[in-house]
């Protein structure tokens, strides 16, 4: 397949690209594999859009993490301490590993199979050209929290399995030269996550996606790599109330900085409005990169399903209207008597 690259419009159109790539030193090639990369600090960030028959509710329950005039939840930048990703021993583009249907080891000799087959690369991602090293790759281990009780979970590790969540697979392939070689490359990732949002007080706060949230960066230098994963490769995502098949909302827009941490561990990062963070200045880079885009042009993922206007505040209708006139001029007739009835009696 030729290097021929798609470029997200979102993603062009804000020059993003030299913003949330930041450099690392660079490695000679890909690391020996199967193997785990060491635990690393992460922090992230989502944006949905409530179904209409939830946007009031989230108005009432949310706070500043709810923007109403936008229909939009935003999270507060959340941390993960421990984020592990399991990755394949180095391949090239096309040959036997990389095509083949079973698919090859991550993380260990007893870990997940990953084929190509089962990956869906974004629009952005420039596959090839054949002999082109790359790896595959899975989240292992991603548990993203807040001080209010908001979570984002995905890999294939014993938490994530008993709660049900499909593997996220992924690929890191070279660009430098053609065919490709490592360092530096590019990466995507496949997730499935499922979303705690404990402060909307429904009997299920547990939302899921069935299909893949697609993250991406161009420039890996290293693995793990120090960088922003951005989902702004695909359509708004639905997201389902977890056990069901009805739809909570749509995830718009997310964020994924790996080797990202607070300096302060004991400190929160920035809360839903980017503000109130103490030493942690990844997570304002976090929230600006996500900011930015948000109001950009496309930068939220296309919706056409979604209902992007706020929610309405109540009101009487005509025939209420008429009810409500009649009773106060009721009053006013009332209050008039009595009234008079007290000038009489004097």
């Amino acid at each position: 397949m030729s290097r021929v690259p798609k470029r997200s419009l979102a993603l062009v159109a804000f020059g993003v690209m030299g913003m949330i790539f930041l450099p690392t030193l660079t490695q000679a090639q890909f690391p020996s594999g199967p193997a785990e990369d060491p635990p690393t600090n992460s922090l992230g960030q989502f944006m949905i859009t409530p179904n209409a028959a939830y946007k009031t509710l989230a108005a009432q329950t949310l706070g500043a993490c709810y923007v109403a005039s936008e229909n939009l939840i935003i999270s507060p930048v959340l941390g993960d301490f421990a984020t592990v990703v399991g990755r394949s021993a180095q391949m090239l583009h096309g040959d036997p590993n990389d095509t083949n249907v079973a698919g090859v080891r991550v993380g260990s000799a007893t870990g997940p199979l990953v084929s190509h087959s089962i990956l869906t690369a974004p629009g952005s991602f420039i596959e090839g050209p054949t002999n082109t090293q790359e790896i595959h790759t899975a989240m292992k281990h991603l548990l993203l929290s807040s001080t209010g009780g908001i979570t984002v979970t995905a890999g294939y590790d014993a938490a994530a399995v008993a709660l049900g969540l499909p593997l996220s697979p992924g690929e890191v392939e070279g660009t430098s030269g053609s065919p490709g070689s490592f360092p530096p490359g590019e990466s995507f990732f496949d997730m499935f996550v499922e979303v705690v949002i404990p402060q909307l007080g429904l009997s299920n706060n547990h939302f899921v996606n069935t299909s893949p949230l697609l993250v991406v960066n161009s420039n890996v230098t290293t693995l793990p790599p120090r960088a922003i994963y951005i989902h702004g490769e695909s359509n708004a995502v639905p997201v389902f109330f977890k056990g069901s098949n009805q739809i909570f909302g749509y995830l718009r827009l997310a964020g994924h900085g790996m080797n990202f941490a607070c300096l302060d561990p004991n400190g929160p990062p920035p809360d839903c409005s980017g503000m109130n963070s103490h030493n942690c200045p990844d997570g304002v880079t976090l929230y600006q990169t996500l900011n930015t885009l948000r109001h950009a042009p496309g930068g939220l993922m296309p919706c056409p399903q979604c209902d992007v206007v706020g929610p309405t505040i109540p009101t009487l209708g005509t025939a209420g209207m008429i009810t409500l006139l009649l009773v106060l001029l009721a009053a006013g007739t009332f209050i008039i008597m009595r009234r008079g009835r007290g000038a009489t009696s004097t």
